[in-house]
């Protein structure tokens, strides 16, 4: 048995993943089987691959270009066919033409990053948070995929019709947020009101987990939010950290309560 997939780009357009899934692949097509050209199918097995071969699964062909070292291996002591030598792939236009265009936008964030380093370092901000040079994250078994939960509500007294209510997402590994607003009836809704982007304090700092606290406001872009209260996970999360997150004693009837989809906690 066998599969192939192939390999995710980024903006490829075109269908990605998984392109024949694991099953027993005849070496006859279709058509040569119902002429009656191969009465008995055979399907392929392991000797029939090697660099440099080309094989046809269901009418399109591929040419192998290079394997890894345990299938070398398992080829030259089980079958006694030793491999050959990596062929190099086609050059891919798509792919140098999109590294030439990101280039220019990499160094310039680059150079803004250690520009604000500079300017934090000069203003003697001791206590403030080194932004790195570049964005790499830990390995996934290192990272902290924990996400935080929060129901807020939208306080602006240009909005016509009272507080929007909101639900907050804090990804607690990138310390990124995202926010989007509950469905309301009467109103129009927007379900995305931030994407998922690291936010700035009013201090200049990017918000941390331990600054978002149940019956606080915070400010997003000059918005004013109300921390009505989070979810029990997110409850749980903080009280391993020896921080109590104490809702708002909210009613049904209250505009600025959690969504209707929410539980209410009174």
């Amino acid at each position: 048995m066998l599969s192939v997939k192939e390999p995710a780009q980024v903006n490829s357009g075109i269908t990605q993943g998984t392109y024949l899934r694991k099953q027993k692949v005849p070496k006859a097509t279709c058509q040569q089987q119902l002429e009656g050209n191969e009465r008995n199918p055979r399907f392929f097995n392991p000797s029939d691959f090697a660099v440099g071969a080309t094989v046809a699964f269901y009418g399109r062909p591929l040419v192998i270009t290079d394997a890894d070292t345990y299938t070398r291996e398992w080829h030259a002591r089980t079958l006694g066919q030793p491999l050959g030598a990596r062929l190099d792939s086609p050059v891919d236009g798509h792919r140098n033409q999109r590294f030439c265009m990101e280039q220019p936008l990499l160094v310039r964030r680059q150079k803004q990053e250690v520009r604000r380093q500079q300017e934090r370092e000069q203003q003697g901000q001791d206590n403030a948070v080194a932004i790195p040079m570049t964005r790499k994250l830990l390995p996934y078994p290192r990272r902290d995929t924990k996400v935080l939960r929060f129901f807020c509500a939208l306080g602006d007294e240009r909005c016509v019709g009272g507080p929007h209510r909101c639900v907050l997402y804090y990804y607690v590994g990138n310390q990124e947020m995202e926010i989007k607003e509950a469905k309301e009836q009467g109103r129009y809704h927007f379900p995305n009101f931030l994407n998922r982007q690291q936010v700035l304090s009013e201090s200049g700092q990017v918000y941390q987990a331990e600054d978002l606290r149940c019956g606080d406001f915070i400010k997003v872009y000059g918005r004013q939010l109300l921390l009505v209260f989070c979810d029990a996970s997110t409850v749980e999360w903080y009280a391993t950290r020896s921080i109590s997150q104490v809702p708002l004693p909210i009613t049904s009837s209250d505009s600025a309560g959690p969504p209707s989809n929410a539980t209410t906690r009174v």
